[in-house]
């Protein structure tokens, strides 16, 4: 069985496929966090040409200070209930590189990063070691991701920090699941939909709630045919 985690924004992929049974990500760690904007924090049981698999609608961010438990909460039933084979992480992201569009989802090849996450414990359950993967969507555009730990993806000095390290994009997910993951062996892709692209750094600015939503929206659609393609590979 497949799974994929939906980044901010993209809750719209859902609407593309059969819905079984809605699970809320409360009852999952035993502990009320308030949704955020774009995230209704829900496991999805769906179904696609006859054939279940599951949607992890929104996600817990490191910024919001929450216990390892939680944030891994979500994964942790996924993995004790189903049979999973392999785990799609999703994510919005702001672009460094003059080539990468807007709206035009990448295939995260690499994740960089000076920040520190949880300490190297078996009750956190996280380290991360960088290395690049072999993509199983070819048809999408490899790019570097740079973490941030939020709540703001980073001041312009810190953009240029990410982009001599080789970072094309920038956000603030990807690696906390990522390293979870990668610790318990589970097969796993990361993609991520730039909502804006800041080159040239000197001269970027933010972009509009509206326009973000509109990109992330369109987005979402993109990714469910792009997940239909990736089922019918793997199924």
């Amino acid at each position: 069985m497949h799974a994929i985690l939906l980044g901010s924004g993209l809750g719209a992929f859902a609407d593309a496929f059969e819905i079984r049974q809605r699970i809320p990500y409360a009852e999952l760690s035993g502990s009320f966090v308030p949704d955020l904007e774009g995230h209704a924090r829900t496991v999805l049981v769906a179904e696609y040409n006859g054939k279940t698999f599951l949607i992890l609608s929104g996600k817990y961010h490191f910024y919001e200070g929450l216990e390892a438990r939680i944030l891994q909460s979500p994964f942790e039933y996924i993995l004790s209930h189903f049979p999973i084979r392999s785990i799609i992480l999703t994510a919005t992201s702001g672009a460094f590189h003059p080539e990468v569009e807007t709206g035009a989802w990448q295939w995260v090849r690499q994740i960089l990063t000076l920040q520190p996450l949880f300490p190297n414990s078996a009750k956190a359950g996280i380290r991360y070691k960088s290395k690049i993967q072999s993509s199983s969507f070819p048809t999408l555009r490899a790019s570097n991701y740079g973490f941030q730990t939020g709540p703001s993806l980073g001041t312009r000095a810190e953009y240029e920090a990410l982009v001599r390290m080789g970072a094309d994009l920038v956000g603030m997910s990807l690696l906390p699941e990522k390293s979870y993951l990668q610790k318990r062996g589970i097969a796993h892709s990361c993609l991520s939909l730039p909502v804006v692209n800041y080159h040239p750094i000197s001269e970027s600015t933010e972009p509009g709630h509206t326009e973000v939503l509109r990109i992330a929206q369109q987005g979402s659609i993109k990714l469910a045919h792009i997940f239909m393609t990736y089922l019918d590979q793997h199924l």
